[in-house]
């Protein structure tokens, strides 16, 4: 059960989850996946009363890696579903990539994702796109999003991996808040690291990103001028 305080309601929801979940090594292949469904109700309680509200929520990731001794390939396939715009009676939105899950260094990169009170490297995503909480990007936790992304990676000696990875996102449902259509497309993503472990419990990490922005987050207007984004960084990680 959860309590959500919000202008000017008060809701409670029991939410309930069926999470069928494998992770299998076949040869050189390592491959896991899971499927997530969420149900339950929301019900107000208070403020401008509502009539309670049906939860009906899905997501799914596939994730596969073979190794060929310095060499690895891989790939990803997740979707996470996004609300309906014209269906008031449920709610398909309960669900999200989660917070620990960082496909990429900005698209769905929670980590990199700042207090709204700072600066933030998404700063360009339209404003009324994100108070409508339809927004799914291009940082944060994976939301209303199909994604696929290749990658392979190089690993020299024990301590030195080098990786690049090309990913692409689109949205799953388009929004309707009075902007016109909007475009489905998210965007591609280039990374590349290269990640050294200095002793068991500590890495350092230096990678760059360039993410293509997506005619999505135009929000319908075909006039509106779209940049591209993209990141350097380097991380040192203490892990125990």
């Amino acid at each position: 059960v959860r309590r959500y305080r919000g202008a000017p309601t008060f809701f409670k929801q029991d939410v309930y989850t069926i999470q069928p979940y494998f992770k299998a090594k076949i040869g050189p292949v390592t491959a896991q996946g899971e499927m997530n469904y969420a149900f339950g109700e929301r019900r107000w309680e208070s403020g401008v009363p509502l009539d309670d509200i049906d939860i009906n929520s899905f997501s799914a990731f596939l994730d596969a890696d073979a190794n060929f001794g310095i060499v690895s390939v891989g790939g990803s396939a997740a979707f996470v579903q996004g609300q309906d715009p014209d269906d008031s009676d449920e709610i398909n939105s309960q669900l999200s990539g989660g917070r620990d899950w960082d496909p990429c260094l900005i698209l769905f990169n929670n980590t990199t994702q700042v207090s709204k009170i700072a600066p933030r490297i998404n700063t360009w995503v339209p404003v009324a796109v994100e108070a409508a909480n339809y927004k799914s990007g291009p940082t944060g936790e994976m939301r209303n999003a199909w994604f696929v992304q290749g990658r392979v990676g190089v690993t020299p000696i024990p301590k030195l991996t080098f990786k690049g990875s090309v990913s692409y996102a689109a949205a799953h449902e388009q929004p309707n808040i009075g902007f016109g259509d909007f475009d489905r497309d998210y965007g591609w993503e280039l990374d590349l690291t290269g990640t050294y472990k200095i002793t068991n419990n500590l890495t350092y990490m230096l990678g760059g990103a360039y993410f293509w922005t997506g005619d999505y987050f135009q929000a319908g207007n075909d006039s509106a001028d779209l940049e591209d984004d993209y990141m350097i960084i380097n991380k040192l990680t203490l892990a125990f």
